[in-house]
């Protein structure tokens, strides 16, 4: 059964292709159900480019979700209680010691940032543009018991009110979202960890679907992501991508592929399997390759 875009092309309601397109019969195995679980936060302007690979990922992987993400317009607040410590874990996490919390309990003020401890979980503002240094967070009982334990994170941000004048804003919340311990950050730069060298297991892996500046800025937005270990993929790999769509720089992957690279490397799906879901990506980008070429042929002959 299909949905209808507003240039009133029928879409599959899974994998959100225009019908003649549709991915959905191309993957003849079952969804791989990947050991390491996958969460994604996708920016909001991403679902619909044609050549968003998020898709392929729903469809292969059965241990995946996805959160939608919006930029700061206005301010947002961002609530992070550690998770109760689990018993039955070989390596019992940190339980939540406030002793001397009262050093911590004084409202701190950065630029565009405000972060304040509570009894039991942090609260950080973040108004646009911010960038938030946890340092303070990360040093503190609250955040050493949610990197031990995993956390709970909500984010609640301010937007326009609909139907409102352009003045008016309300407080909603976007998402509240769990990260289990022995959670990871996919995501490169200084600090972050080789997927070849990383000597910790695994459970989760939390990923940014977006452009490289959409990605950046949800870092930045979204400090609770700093609170996990970051990793990142050999550079040295040159994308599918790269006939269709512009990628900054050599080795710049996307977010499938991401995916797909991290979970064999780490052993979390099985192989074989995995490489299907390359395939069916490749088969996506060469779908938009004939697209923009018939595009061209029609241009040549008007």
């Amino acid at each position: 059964m299909g949905s209808e875009a507003s240039s009133k092309r029928p879409l599959c309601d899974h994998c959100s292709k225009p019908l003649r397109t549709c991915l959905c019969s191309r993957l003849t195995s079952p969804p791989i159900d990947n050991s390491i679980s996958i969460t994604v936060l996708q920016h909001n302007l991403e679902k619909r480019h044609p050549l968003n690979s998020i898709r392929i990922a729903k469809l292969g992987l059965r241990n995946i979700s996805v959160i939608p993400i919006s930029d700061v317009n206005f301010d947002s607040r961002l609530l992070i209680r550690p998770l109760d410590p689990n018993p039955d874990d070989t390596n019992p996490p940190k339980s939540l010691d406030l002793d001397g919390i009262e050093k911590y309990e004084a409202e701190e003020h950065g630029e565009k940032c405000r972060i304040r401890w509570h009894d039991g979980f942090i609260s950080i503002g973040v108004d646009r543009g911010a960038k938030p240094d946890m340092k303070s967070v990360l040093a503190s009982p609250i955040g050493e018991a949610a990197i031990s334990n995993g956390f709970k994170a909500k984010k609640l941000q301010r937007k326009q009110m609909r139907g409102g004048s352009g003045d008016e804003t309300e407080e909603v919340e976007e998402y509240e979202i769990v990260i289990p311990a022995g959670s990871a950050l996919l995501y490169p730069g200084d600090g972050s960890m080789a997927l070849e060298a990383v000597d910790f297991q695994v459970k989760h892996l939390v990923v940014l679907d977006g452009t490289w500046g959409k990605a950046r800025r949800m870092y930045c937005e979204n400090p609770w992501l700093k609170l996990m270990p970051r990793l990142s993929l050999d550079r040295k790999r040159e994308s599918l991508y790269s006939e269709v769509r512009h990628e900054p720089k050599a080795g710049c992957l996307s977010t499938v592929e991401s995916i797909v690279y991290a979970l064999k490397t780490l052993r979390g799906g099985d192989e074989e399997k995995l490489d299907e879901l390359l395939v069916l990506f490749e088969s996506m980008v060469g779908d938009q390759r004939r697209c923009k070429e018939e595009k061209f042929k029609k241009m040549e002959c008007s």
